[in-house]
């Protein structure tokens, strides 16, 4: 069976929604398969929706509320992608399957690519296909940061070969999926610049038609003609990656970049105002507030990032545990080392004016710490504090380790 998949929280069922209705339109009698990583209780209901939904609790994956609490809401959602491709070989009996980030919308029949698999069982496509130009939103540098290929596609048919692959990008996954780019770790996505050494079945897709985005406009342009969307006025769009979308700001590309414009990029307008309306159509004002359930400890307070660190730096002392049960031991432990604030916000606003001033302190003790300990000295300590930074250096310094519960 052929089929397509994606993975996703409830406050992205718009972007499920528009791209299940694309991918059917254009690809009629293939199935759609969406990981559910939330828990409704049974509040929600999936019969009327153009896929089929499995929850993330339900892959059988060991200390699955531990892996769920170490992990923030994308990093659970991308680390979970070999278990779900996994567990549609094994359950669905897919054949052939096609991964697609919620945020992508399908404009054409994926033919060729469900042949392609047929040549060779694992597809991936690199972030660009050119170098980088002066219009280039992002340098070549950030895709050496957070992987030359983009795996909000990948295609997959199982074989000796490509479930060996599964298997072993599970494990970094579920063990290292972090959003870590400083550590050389980007959530699922940088293990596969490995994946060329280990697979010779691999096929990197080269048509600009597929996996269009911001990072590569500076080599792609979009034009329509009777028969569709046409990239570099030769190749059919296959399907744009709408990521970082701002729903608010109509004429932006993508979040917080301020240029290029749509006014830059008139070609870009209307497939980007359509798929903004298409949103809104599937429900994107009322899925965009649906709270996360594993945002939340079972008494309703915020998950603190640091918290979901400590834990998952010393995970394997916690083995069996429910992390989000506030009635239990481990809740207290967390609370009584003051490892989680009880707050919604889980990153500073860099440009609020109390993080400024607080920041400016700082710098002013290191300008302080620059003529104590020299020229040399002062390097050295850049480096430690770029060294011990690491969680699990963190646990030591905190004092931690010797403060774990012990089983209950």
């Amino acid at each position: 069976m052929e089929a397509a998949c994606t993975i996703a929280s409830f406050n992205y069922l718009a972007q499920v929604r528009t791209f299940a209705h694309s991918f059917r339109k254009h690809n009629p009698g293939k199935p759609v398969f969406v990981l559910i990583v939330d828990d409704s209780s049974g509040l929600m209901e999936f019969s009327g929706e153009p896929f089929e939904a499995i929850l993330a609790k339900d892959l059988n994956i060991p200390d699955f509320l531990v892996v769920a609490f170490k992990f923030n809401i994308i990093e659970l959602n991308t680390a979970l992608k070999p278990s779900f491709i996994k567990f549609l070989s094994r359950e669905r009996n897919v054949s052939k399957l096609l991964y697609f980030d919620p945020d992508i919308c399908i404009y054409a029949p994926l033919t060729p690519l469900f042949e392609e698999l047929d040549r060779h069982p694992v597809l991936l496509t690199p972030h660009i296909l050119s170098p980088v130009t002066a219009e280039a939103i992002l340098p070549e540098s950030a895709f050496l940061k957070f992987g030359v290929f983009n795996v909000g596609f990948i295609g997959f048919r199982p074989t000796e070969e490509t479930l060996g692959v599964l298997n072993w990008w599970e494990t970094q996954c579920l063990s290292f999926g972090h959003f870590e780019p400083w550590e050389g770790i980007f959530v699922d996505q940088k293990w596969m610049n490995l994946l060329p050494c280990f697979s010779e079945e691999l096929k990197i897709i080269r048509l600009p038609g597929c996996n269009m985005a911001y990072w590569n406009l500076h080599e792609r342009t979009l034009s329509k003609n009777a028969e569709g969307w046409i990239v570099n006025s030769s190749s059919p769009l296959f399907f744009f990656h709408f990521s970082n979308l701002d729903m608010d700001d109509t004429e932006s590309i993508r979040k917080s970049l301020k240029t290029p414009t749509l006014k830059d990029r008139e070609d870009l307008r209307i497939i980007f105002s359509e798929y903004r309306d298409q949103l809104r159509s599937n429900g994107y004002d009322e899925s965009r507030t649906i709270r996360y359930h594993y945002g939340y400890y079972s008494n309703g307070i915020p998950i603190g990032d640091l918290a979901r660190r400590m834990i998952g730096s010393a995970e394997e002392m916690f083995r069996g545990k429910n992390p989000f049960d506030a009635s239990r031991d481990l809740y207290r432990w967390i609370m009584s080392n003051h490892l989680n604030e009880k707050t919604e916000r889980n990153r500073p606003d860099l440009e609020s004016g109390i993080t400024k001033a607080k920041l400016s302190i700082l710098d002013a003790c290191l300008r302080i710490a620059f003529r104590i300990l020299g020229a040399n000295n002062y390097q050295n300590l850049l480096y430690y504090m770029r060294e011990s930074s690491s969680f699990p250096t963190q646990v030591k310094i905190l004092g931690l380790k010797g403060k774990f519960i012990k089983n209950e």
